[in-house]
C-alpha cells in the first residue's frame, strides 16, 4: 500500500459563494455593502485584472441577476426588472450563461406578477443547457414542482402542465 504524501500540494481555486438565504435576512443598505465588498475584492483578484471583457461581462451578468433578485425580495418591481433584464442583455446569445439570465429574469417576474412573461419563457428553459446561477443545474419540471420561487405560478393551468408532462 502506497503511503499518503505528507505534503501535498493543494491549488486554492477562486470560488466565490453567498448564502442568500442569510444574506436576504440583512437590511438592504447592509446587503448592498456586502455587496460592495464583495464587488472590490473580486475585481482586485489577478484573474479579474488579466481577464478579457467576455469573462467580465459574465460576472457582470450573474451580479446583475443577484441584484435584481434582492430588489424583488423588498418588493421594488421596477429596479428588479431593470436588472434582470440588464443581466439578459448583458449575457446576449451566449448558449451557456444567457438561458441562466433568462432564468434570472424569468423568476423575478414570476416574483413581481409578470406571470404571463415568467410562464413564457419556461418552455424554452426547459429545453436548454445551461449553468444556473441558482441551482447550479438547468431547469427542471422537477424543480418547478418543488422550488418555493415558482409558487407565484402554481396554481396557472400552463404551469400545471409544464411541471406534469416535464415538457413545454
Amino acid at each position: 500500500m502506497a503511503e499518503a504524501d505528507s505534503d501535498p500540494k493543494v491549488e486554492i481555486a477562486p470560488v466565490l459563494t453567498m448564502d442568500v438565504v442569510e444574506h436576504s435576512t440583512l437590511l438592504i443598505n447592509e446587503q448592498s455593502r456586502l455587496m460592495g465588498e464583495l464587488t472590490r475584492v473580486v475585481k482586485e483578484t489577478p484573474r479579474f485584472l488579466t481577464s478579457d471583457n467576455s469573462e467580465r461581462r459574465r460576472a457582470a451578468g450573474c451580479d446583475h441577476a443577484t441584484i435584481a433578485q434582492m430588489y424583488a425580495g423588498v418588493g421594488d418591481k421596477p429596479n428588479a426588472l431593470r436588472e434582470a433584464k440588464r443581466a439578459v442583455e448583458l449575457e446576449g446569445d451566449d448558449t451557456y450563461y444567457a438561458p441562466a439570465a433568462e432564468e434570472g429574469l424569468a423568476i423575478v417576474e414570476a416574483q413581481t406578477g409578470e406571470t404571463a412573461s415568467a410562464l413564457a419563457r419556461l418552455p424554452k428553459l426547459l429545453k436548454a443547457h445551461y449553468f444556473s446561477w441558482l441551482s447550479f443545474a438547468p431547469l427542471t419540471a422537477a424543480l418547478l414542482r418543488i422550488d418555493p420561487v415558482w409558487d407565484p405560478l402554481r396554481n396557472d393551468p400552463q404551469f400545471q402542465k409544464l411541471i406534469k408532462e416535464g415538457q413545454p
